[in-house]
Formats: structure tokens, C-alpha cells, sequence
């Protein structure tokens, strides 16, 4: 993820998950906003990671892991 200034402190939350079976499990990332720019992001993130948005980029009754 990219964000344009190092003034630019919103939180952002990642999820990491680890497999007992090995399986790979994808990160799932959520961001403070209302909606994502593409500019954000460079090609180097894998394409199952997960990017959600809230409004303070913490999990909320919404965004949760079942």
C-alpha cells in the first residue's frame, strides 16, 4: 500500500492467519475510508489479499473473522 506522506498517520488494520494443513491463507487488510484509490496500491501484492474499508481502518460489527 502506498500512502502519499509520511504526515499521513490513519490506522489500518492487517489480519494475518496461520494453516495447521499448510494451506496458504490470504492477508486481509482493512483501511480507514470510505472507499479505496486504486493509487493506493502497487502490483506487488499478491491477488487473494483482502482490503475492506472502514470507517476508522479497525474491524467493526460489519468486519469480523468467522
Amino acid at each position: 500500500m502506498f500512502f502519499d506522506s509520511p504526515e499521513n498517520r490513519k490506522s489500518s488494520t492487517v489480519i494475518e492467519a496461520i494453516s495447521t494443513t499448510r494451506q496458504k491463507i490470504a492477508p486481509y487488510i482493512i483501511l480507514a475510508g470510505k472507499r479505496r484509490m486504486q493509487n493506493w496500491f502497487n502490483s506487488n501484492l499478491a491477488l487473494t489479499t483482502v482490503f475492506d474499508m472502514s470507517d476508522k481502518g479497525f474491524t467493526n460489527d460489519r468486519i469480523g473473522v468467522a
